[in-house]
């Protein structure tokens, strides 16, 4: 049975379900910690190592430093999406 669009805003309003976004994460490898965070102002993602910070791009970015890195996601932090 499919709900009519004015019955799943009832329910959507009375029920909202909080979305969640990954705002920053702390990854390990080999004695080394990376965090990975965010930037709503740039809309890029920067990483910050025991060395250097650096605007990497987008998720997909990230996703391939942990590859190549063999980056751990330690801590994630994540924020409420409005």
């Amino acid at each position: 049975m499919e709900l009519s669009s004015e019955k799943r805003k009832k329910i959507e309003n009375n029920f909202s379900i909080p979305r969640h976004s990954d705002a920053k994460q702390v990854c390990y490898y080999g004695q080394h910690y990376h965090c990975f965070a965010y930037s709503r102002d740039l809309e890029q993602w920067i990483v910050y190592d025991d060395k250097t910070v650096k605007v990497i791009g987008g998720w997909n970015d990230v996703l391939t430093m942990c590859i190549k890195g063999h980056l751990q996601p330690q801590v994630l932090f994540f924020e409420a999406v409005n």
